[in-house]
């Protein structure tokens, strides 16, 4: 009987610990590509992310105090500073005060009262009219500043 158990623990420990010795690729959802919804999963790059960051909300776009460009080489590399935001996490800058009012006299004075964590992808493939990256924002968290 000792016999049959030596080599049937072997093969137990063998086994654990090829199964705990497992490594698994890193999931692209894990960055939140998905929460932009436009496009498969590899249209969108991550190029930015947010931490603490001053922005100003407005109807579905954020205004940030810092420009994001998609960099690379990309022409027009122009920092963009007002993003779009992205489908799931517009539910969290609905019911928010909006402080990104766009008229003359903002542009010239902008407040950012809110700081935001999250991301920023840029919708590779997809052209603006502009002629500009489309950028679009994940947010994690938005807090205003008391």
């Amino acid at each position: 009987m000792k016999r049959l158990i030596k080599p049937f623990l072997y093969a137990t420990v063998v086994m654990l610990m090829s199964v705990s010795c497992k490594k698994e690729g890193p999931n692209p959802l894990d960055d939140g590509v998905v929460s932009c919804a436009a496009g498969d999963l590899y249209d969108w790059v991550l190029i930015a992310k947010l931490e603490n960051e001053p922005a100003d909300v407005g109807r579905g776009a954020l205004l940030f105090k810092q420009g994001f460009t998609v960099g690379g080489g990309y022409k027009p590399d122009l920092p963009q500073h007002s993003i779009l935001v992205c489908g799931l996490s517009d539910d969290k800058v609905k019911d928010l005060e909006q402080t990104y009012i766009f008229t003359n006299e903002y542009m010239q004075n902008p407040r950012y009262l809110y700081r935001v964590w999250g991301r920023i992808f840029w919708a590779r493939g997809i052209g603006g009219f502009t002629g500009l990256p489309v950028l679009a924002a994940q947010i994690d968290k938005v807090e205003k500043i008391p």
